[in-house]
């Protein structure tokens, strides 16, 4: 018999002061209570009990010890009862890392979406473009690029994809010009969101009718996400950016696709939900995981990057060149914009 159930036998004998409604309510035999008394009493060289044929009491040398076994067994039922408490009732804190994809529009309704669904758990998150690895503790959850999950161990759940554009400001093409070809890129200041281990310069593959044209892409600012989107929205250059970052920023209008009749090739952005355990996760994080998978594959037409209806209808930027759009967050390109931009 381990420790544990041996302490849980003589605190309920001494309570009951009965072997027999001791081993009613432990549900087993009086023998083996018996017998764990009594190792326990050899193994602590003290007489424990007064065995009489109508009862049993402690010993006085007993009664100390008794006491201190009961705060034990009541402190092991409340950590019990709490730890299950947990995984039934979500509070606490949820200690999220996200990529800065996410954060410009669909981290605040992400949050918001399961703060109704779980009101009591504070939300600690950490925004980030490193190399991230879950074995160390400090994270819960991660909305992140698969390439920067150090954790193999880590579960993965596949969330979105999100192709890359070339955007700038009405401003910065009224000043420095709208890019007519690929090859114009090369007189502009150039501003690149990429991870912190892949800094450096670029080229970018376009499609030009049937044809895959090279673009030299030395972006003059590169960095953090959030910092290149800012940058962009200043007017400082033609970003290189996640459609998802600028989803809304392209929909009203502040940002402006360049070189949009000219598709990139770049790989996309792909998020995915990463944490460690399938089983057995606290309800926060439960909640959060289910809820986090809905937002991003919800069944309504809704795109989750900028949470604006998708659909067919054309956007007008003036009443005689409608840009008809299909499947993506509405936006502006800079073709379109050109009169605009040029007679504002």
């Amino acid at each position: 018999m381990d420790q544990l159930t041996t302490l849980r036998v003589f605190v309920t004998v001494g309570k009951l002061q009965s072997f027999t409604r001791a081993a009613d309510v432990l549900g087993m035999p009086r023998s083996a209570l018996s017998r764990a008394i009594v190792e326990l009493e050899e193994r602590l060289r003290v007489r424990l009990l007064h065995r009489t044929t109508r009862r049993v009491e402690l010993t006085d040398a007993a009664r100390e010890y008794f006491s201190a076994c009961s705060r034990i067994l009541e402190q092991i039922e409340v950590a019990h009862r709490d730890i299950m408490q947990d995984s039934l009732v979500a509070t606490g804190t949820l200690r999220l890392v996200v990529d800065p994809v996410v954060v410009s529009s669909t981290l605040p309704r992400l949050i918001a979406g399961y703060h109704e669904r779980a009101p009591h758990v504070r939300v600690d998150f950490t925004v980030s473009d490193r190399s991230t690895n879950f074995l160390d503790g400090r994270y819960d959850i991660g909305i992140l690029q698969p390439e920067l999950v150090g954790d193999v161990s880590a579960i993965s759940r596949p969330l979105a994809s999100a192709g890359l554009a070339l955007v700038a400001t009405p401003a910065y093409l009224r000043r420095r010009g709208v890019p007519r070809s690929p090859r114009d890129l090369a007189s502009h200041t150039l501003l690149k969101a990429i991870e912190s281990e892949t800094r450096g310069p670029a080229k970018l593959h376009m499609r030009e009718g049937t044809n895959t044209i090279e673009v030299p892409f030395d972006p003059s600012i590169t960095g953090n996400g959030l910092v290149i989107r800012a940058s962009a929205l200043s007017g400082l250059g033609i970003a290189l950016l996640p459609e998802s970052a600028v989803a809304a920023e392209l929909a009203d209008g502040s940002l402006i696709r360049v070189l949009d009749q000219y598709p990139l090739e770049e790989a996309s952005v792909d998020l995915a939900l990463f944490y460690l355990h399938r089983s057995h996760l606290a309800a926060r994080s439960r909640i959060f995981v289910d809820f986090c998978v809905e937002f991003f594959r919800r069944e309504a037409r809704v795109d989750a990057w900028s949470g604006s209806p998708v659909g067919t209808a054309p956007v007008v930027i003036d009443e005689e060149h409608p840009i008809p759009v299909a499947g993506r967050a509405v936006g502006h390109d800079s073709a379109s914009c050109l009169t605009t931009c040029e007679n504002a």
